[in-house]
């Protein structure tokens, strides 16, 4: 596995890189309309990806239990009801609790072949197994995109981040990596995403309130790694962009992409910097 180089807001181009080499992850021509099942599609990520599904002409079928929004996207900032009550005529919702395996495989097996298959919200092994069970009992799937985490590396001091370095076994997103071997093992066509710390419209978990909540009160912001431990952020619709390029790219077969802006900043950076933006 091989870490990308980061994807931009400013550009179309998201790189990964293989010791001195790299090279540009760019889908070829159209893959024409593929059925696709997105796990989760109610919030924040699950909403721009669903919208760029639906613009390139795709079916979405999205499957979560039934309890936001009925189940079906909120709209995206700057959406219109009418744009947006168009984009989900092509978009179903599958009521299933993946908590739940039996009826989540049982909900699966009666929904029909999907081509591809996006799950965003998964966190522990026994959560994928089951939906990777459903999908089989209908002939399998293209390709299997798993939402991962830049949360599994544990801490170094040897930068950039690579696949040598060991995961933290104190991670909350830690048997993420054991959902991308399980993946591996059962033949699919997966690549894995890791993204950093997300940001953009919509977020229902926006890691940066923490710093303004603190410099806007005058409280003292309480900062891991002596400050200089370097972090990124990526904006939501690069990361939705970058997971619509891996339909129907060969070249993604097998990979971990990190994705990611193209500036770094350390944490005191980040405090300062929302300091600033609050015009303290």
């Amino acid at each position: 596995f091989f870490p990308t180089l980061p994807a931009a807001r400013r550009g179309s181009r998201v790189a990964a890189s293989r010791a001195d080499t790299s090279r540009v992850v760019c889908a070829a021509g159209s893959v024409g309309k593929k059925r696709c099942l997105v796990m989760g599609g109610t919030r924040f990520i699950g909403c721009y990806l669903v919208a760029k599904l639906r613009e390139q002409g795709h079916d979405v079928v999205v499957c979560n239990r039934g309890k936001t929004n009925g189940g079906k996207p909120e709209p995206l900032p700057g959406v219109n009801d009418a744009e947006h009550q168009k984009m989900l005529e092509g978009v179903s919702v599958l009521v299933a609790d993946r908590k739940d395996p039996a009826a989540l495989k049982a909900a699966l097996a009666g929904a029909g072949k999907f081509d591809i298959v996006f799950d965003n919200n998964v966190r522990k092994l026994n959560e994928v197994q089951p939906l990777v069970e459903g999908v089989q009992s209908t002939g399998g799937c293209e390709q299997f995109i798993l939402m991962s985490s830049a949360g599994v590396y544990g801490p170094t001091d040897v930068l950039p981040l690579s696949e040598e370095n060991p995961g933290d076994p104190n991670s909350r997103h830690k048997e993420k990596l054991q959902c991308e071997q399980y993946l591996d093992s059962q033949g699919l066509n997966w690549t894995s995403i890791r993204p950093v710390y997300i940001y953009g419209p919509l977020n229902y978990n926006p890691v940066e309130r923490y710093f303004f909540d603190r410099v806007t009160r005058g409280r003292p912001v309480c900062i891991p790694y002596d400050g200089k431990y370097i972090t990124q952020l990526g904006h939501c619709e690069d990361l939705a962009d970058f997971m619509i390029k891996c339909i129907g790219n060969p070249a993604v077969k097998g990979q971990v992409y990190n994705i990611s802006s193209e500036e770094y900043v350390t944490f005191d950076g980040m405090a300062k910097l929302c300091a600033q933006a609050a015009g303290m």
